[in-house]
């Protein structure tokens, strides 16, 4: 089981697409520093002073609302999951293994891995552009994280609730990989990013879309305590999300013919 770990950790990260998008992760939050601190007028901020992690969460929500992070996480999930099967590779990964499952959770570990490592290298990079670019300007001051307490406790939440929606949506896209050849899967994998994002203007289902969790723009009403007990009940929901799509596709791999 390790050792299939391992290995599909190693083939993931040796992807042309994978390096790709870790080095655009890694390159836009600094880049985008330097266009505000010029006054490029290409990115509007209005009066907005940011405070590190500040930079950081608005990096996040505007790469999450251009569909880059869902568009690549999709892709990538797509590849390694339905693209493999189509392409016979699991059934020779299969004869070295005891059981057919143990590679569908080798994979989704090694997707784990990428999904951390961009998010890590977003904060990082935010982080970095905004200390050498913003950091005491008048576009940043010079607090990490806030100077009120509520603030604090919303930027905190909205950045955790963004990493696990970004596992979630993992999940999820390998267990749609499941069900159809490649191109198929890539289609139906992009269409539920534009369904769960048109499903989070719908007031009535807010509470329970992953998109409009990972954004916590519905903490912004709150303060105190009910911020807290807000900010816990959608991390909950995504972790409950995450299992169930995590054992269905599970179940599923379990029961397929590796061979279509």
């Amino acid at each position: 089981m390790l050792k299939s770990i391992s290995t599909q950790i190693k083939k993931v990260f040796c992807r042309s697409d994978v390096k790709t998008s870790i080095a655009v992760f890694a390159l836009i939050p600094v880049a985008i520093a330097f266009l505000i601190s010029i006054e490029s007028g290409i990115i509007q901020i209005g009066d907005s002073v940011f405070s590190a992690m500040g930079y950081a969460s608005v990096i996040i929500g505007l790469l999450k609302s251009l569909f880059l992070i869902g568009g690549i996480i999709a892709l990538i999930s797509t590849a390694v999951i339905s693209k493999e099967i189509d392409s016979g590779l699991d059934c020779s990964y299969f004869t070295r293994m005891k059981k057919q499952e143990y590679l569908y959770v080798s994979k989704n570990i090694s997707m784990l891995c990428f999904v951390t490592l961009i998010f890590a290298f977003l904060l990082i990079s935010s982080i970095v552009g905004w200390g050498i670019f913003l950091k005491d300007t008048e576009f940043g001051n010079s607090v990490f994280l806030s100077s009120d307490k509520d603030e604090a406790i919303l930027l905190i939440f909205s950045i955790l609730s963004a990493y696990l929606e970004m596992i979630m949506m993992s999940e999820l896209f390998c267990f749609v990989s499941l069900l159809f050849k490649y191109s198929k899967a890539i289609i139906a994998n992009l269409v539920i990013i534009v369904a769960i994002k048109l499903l989070s203007n719908i007031e009535a289902l807010q509470r329970w879309v992953p998109s409009y969790i990972g954004d916590g723009t519905g903490l912004f009403e709150y303060s105190g305590n009910e911020l807290i007990s807000r900010g816990f009940e959608g991390i909950s929901v995504l972790l409950v999300y995450t299992i169930l799509f995590a054992i269905i596709g599970l179940i599923t791999y379990r029961k397929m013919d590796l061979v279509r």
